[in-house]
């Protein structure tokens, strides 16, 4: 647990106080040097002085008496009561006055806030020396609760100070590039209530509204939380933007089944799909989905090869799941029956688009099955007279270039009796 600490602190540096620091290092040094009382001692004084900070660099929660608040800040800063002030104010739960409801101090659940009382009671027996037998597994336990639960404390309802926190994470001057954001976005359910979610997301969104591509991993992580109310704050989010849809859907395409409704699916599919991408990944999520009726398989496939080839956009990438799935649905031998064969591809305006396409069609290359059904097609379109040059070029000089491609290739074309294109044989 010591090095779980160590390595906590030293990756937390910038979201905690100096004095908090260094009173944490100090109770390291004296747990490796079998110091128990102090290191206790100290680990205990830097988690109430980083929670001092937060107290004061909060705003006063809403509804909270002013006089109150007031109060609290002037004990936090007197050096003699400063502690007790910190542990009452730790304490302070939501109380009910008449009909008006007056908040804590800190957003806390029940038991955290419980266990305070406990480390509160082994400090006071470290400073007065009582006779307990007291061992390292004491302060290997609250070094634990640090690490679990001391960066997510923050003063009740304090939106805007994570949103002032995510700034700051967000300045590249300020925090460095490999730093993560988790810790950041384990606040969230905490500090950020679910009437003021969307004005949040906002938020973030305009923190870092020039990458799209990282406000959809922060939504993405964000949803990850589990939290039913998050999830569904996320959901709402995107959703009401089609195009930041349309890229976390590219990003992460089995998204489609929660973000889209199965009267959205269709026209998705036919009018945003072909345009992205990865669009094979996405068609092949609403394909599994099972929202989109197999009678309109084809429609959507043409519609899609046919924009994508005019385009000349790259399909994207499979893993072998998708592939099965798309090939099942008929999404291969659909390309195969309309445009990878003889008859498309020997007409002159048709080869032609075929050679002004070639990522397109390089892409298609890439993600065939070797089968029958596709070795013949490829023998037969590359024996004719008239064939896409350019198409043919790539096959001989990269795709056949891939041994275990070759091999597979060639071992049914011989077993099956095609004609072998000469050119293949060079």
């Amino acid at each position: 647990m010591t090095q779980e600490f160590e390595v906590w602190l030293n990756f937390n540096r910038m979201q905690l106080t100096d004095d908090a620091v260094g009173l944490f290092e100090d109770s390291l040094r004296c747990y490796k040097n079998d110091i128990e009382r102090p290191s206790y001692l100290l680990a205990y004084q830097g988690m109430m002085v980083q929670i001092r900070e937060v107290i004061k660099a909060g705003n006063m929660p809403v509804d909270f008496p002013l006089n109150d608040w007031i109060q609290l800040q002037k004990g936090l800063n007197n050096p003699n009561i400063w502690d007790d002030t910190c542990f009452d104010a730790v304490n302070r739960q939501e109380q009910k006055h008449g009909a008006k409801t007056v908040p804590a101090v800190l957003c806390l659940p029940a038991n955290v806030r419980k266990e305070f009382e406990h480390w509160r009671n082994l400090r006071n027996i470290c400073a007065h020396y009582k006779d307990y037998c007291f061992v390292k597994a004491h302060t290997l336990t609250l070094y634990s609760f640090i690490v679990q639960y001391l960066l997510s404390i923050t003063v009740e309802g304090g939106m805007m100070t994570l949103l002032n926190e995510f700034k700051t994470f967000f300045d590249p001057v300020k925090t460095p590039p490999n730093k993560s954001w988790q810790p950041l976005i384990d606040k969230v359910h905490t500090m950020v209530r679910p009437d003021e979610m969307q004005t949040f997301l906002h938020g973030i969104r305009r923190l870092i509204y020039l990458d799209s591509d990282k406000i959809v991993l922060f939504l993405h992580e964000l949803y990850q939380t589990n939290k039913l109310d998050i999830k569904d704050a996320v959901t709402l989010f995107i959703n009401n933007d089609d195009d930041l849809r349309q890229t976390y859907i590219c990003k992460y395409p089995q998204s489609v089944a929660t973000l889209l409704t199965k009267d959205e699916v269709y026209e998705f599919a036919k009018r945003r799909v072909p345009y992205m991408r990865d669009c094979a990944a996405v068609m092949s999520a609403i394909v599994q989905t099972g929202m989109v009726d197999k009678e309109n398989y084809e429609e959507l496939f043409d519609n899609l090869i046919e924009l994508a080839q005019k385009h000349d956009f790259y399909i994207g990438e499979l893993t072998q799941v998708d592939k099965i799935i798309l090939d099942n649905a008929g999404f291969f031998s659909f390309i195969m029956r309309e445009y990878l064969n003889a008859g498309y591809m020997s007409k002159y305006q048709n080869y032609q688009d075929v050679n002004y396409s070639m990522r397109f069609w390089t892409s298609v290359f890439w993600l065939m099955p070797i089968n029958k059904e596709f070795v013949k097609a490829v023998c037969e379109v590359f024996c004719a007279s008239f064939k896409p040059l350019a198409l043919e070029n790539f096959v001989c000089d990269e795709y056949l270039k891939d041994n275990e491609i070759h091999d597979k290739f060639f071992e049914i074309a011989e077993k099956e009796g095609y004609t072998i294109p000469d050119v293949f044989l060079k």
